[in-house]
């Protein structure tokens, strides 16, 4: 087999390591195939082994084949990032004065694959749950109350615990800032699983120093995105984690079964979209 004829498979981010299944499953599509867990590769120039045939790329994100990329499906990470939720939640009613999730009110805001989860997570758990999503409509029926955004004041101060899913765009960023955390119950707890970008982060030091919400939590992800010397990684009542609450041992086997699809159309020299 010449190089040119060489498809190698690139995994672009360190924390997605194959199984030895899953990497035989990628390699059995074509014989061609060669994977290299060398994530950073700028250009042909500098693949593996001085490849000089095909690059594919896999992401967290999505897949690049050649000029073409096509995204990840949606919410292939939402389990471990609800389950974060939950752990955080969970958590915070244990410490102190124990309470049971049953007796609280959850809000989500945000109701993709992963702000449903939560909603899925939190109903099994007995909460009372509320919504938040662009069109105020779902047809879930373990949500009690949903509303849109401009409604978000009305629901915070009857929610205990409130988890933000939302990625961020202009209707988005720096949504939750000081007004809406005034609304917030002194007994609440804030928990972003979504993008940091969403929180006016000097606005949450503000409010968790005067104990309005109570604690919050972000994942590594939402983290990522708070300047390094934001008061609020100072504060004594936040919990930032040090991981990207996706990275669930299961989430590299789900990309995988994503990615085979689309592989399997690119040998094939079939049209990807």
């Amino acid at each position: 087999m010449e190089d040119r004829d060489r498809i190698t498979i690139v995994v672009d981010d360190a924390d997605l390591a194959l199984s030895a299944d899953d990497a035989a499953r990628i390699r059995a599509v074509d014989r061609r195939i060669a994977i290299a867990s060398r994530p950073g590769i700028p250009d042909r120039a500098q693949a593996p082994h001085g490849t000089r045939g095909r690059l594919v790329r896999i992401g967290r994100d999505g897949y690049q084949f050649d000029g073409a990329f096509i995204p990840a499906a949606d919410g292939i990470d939402a389990a471990p990032r609800a389950e974060f939720a939950m752990h955080a939640l969970l958590t915070a009613a244990k410490n102190g004065t124990p309470a049971d999730l049953r007796d609280r009110t959850l809000l989500v805001v945000g109701l993709g694959v992963t702000g449903r989860r939560v909603v899925d997570l939190g109903s099994a758990f007995g909460m009372r749950v509320l919504a938040v999503n662009s069109t105020g409509y779902t047809d879930c029926p373990r949500i009690h109350t949903i509303r849109t955004p401009t409604f978000l004041g009305d629901l915070l101060p009857a929610a205990h615990d409130v988890v933000l899913a939302l990625p961020a765009d202009d209707t988005t960023r720096g949504m939750f800032g000081a007004n809406a955390l005034g609304r917030m119950r002194t007994d609440s707890v804030l928990v972003c699983i979504g993008s940091g970008a969403v929180l006016d982060d000097v606005a949450l030091a503000d409010a968790l120093a005067e104990g309005r919400p109570a604690a919050a939590a972000l994942d590594g992800f939402a983290a990522a995105m708070i300047d390094a010397d934001s008061p609020m990684r100072r504060a004594a009542n936040v919990s930032i984690s040090s991981y990207d609450a996706g990275r669930g041992c299961g989430v590299t086997h789900r990309i995988v079964q994503d990615f085979l699809p689309h592989l399997h159309r690119y040998v094939r020299g079939e049209p990807l979209a």
